[in-house]
């Protein structure tokens, strides 16, 4: 089950992110990168809909076991799964790997996870790329203005 392989006591779950990250097919950075954007963003979030009997169950023992769980963004940070996608933000060469990067740290910013140095850095790609650059990633209407606002 995906809740288990991405625990604090386990770091294999985000071993198997982190190295998705830097994977030598550009598709699966693109889609690892959306994926852990995807992970942050809900990270939090109270879910509200029905829970299946099996995660019922699984909460409970963990509950009873007395596990001790952390954010889930805290784990991305403490195991450089964030890390992994600021250096390969840096490196570019692929618009849509840079998209879904940079909407992925904008999201680890308003989680508060990065450095003083790691926001620093986000902004600063962010800045190079001007308007034209964001553009050209797909983030000149709202989500632009999102992340604008998140990084000022």
């Amino acid at each position: 089950m995906a809740s288990s392989a991405l625990s604090s006591s386990s770091s294999a779950g985000y071993h198997a992110l982190r190295s998705i990250v830097t994977d030598s097919q550009t598709v699966i950075r693109r889609k690892a990168a959306f994926l852990i954007g995807t992970l942050i963003m809900q990270s939090g979030e109270k879910y509200e809909g029905d829970i299946p009997k099996p995660v019922v169950e699984l909460i409970q023992e963990r509950m009873n076991s007395g596990e001790v769980s952390e954010p889930l963004v805290e784990g991305l940070k403490r195991e450089g799964v964030i890390a992994q996608l600021l250096v390969g933000l840096k490196e570019g060469g692929d618009v849509e790997y840079e998209e879904n990067a940079i909407r992925a740290l904008s999201r680890a910013v308003e989680k508060g996870v990065l450095s003083a140095e790691e926001v620093g850095e986000v902004k600063g790609i962010w800045t190079q790329w001007g308007a034209s650059g964001q553009a050209e990633r797909g983030l000149d209407g709202q989500d632009g203005k999102d992340i604008e606002k998140i990084l000022a």
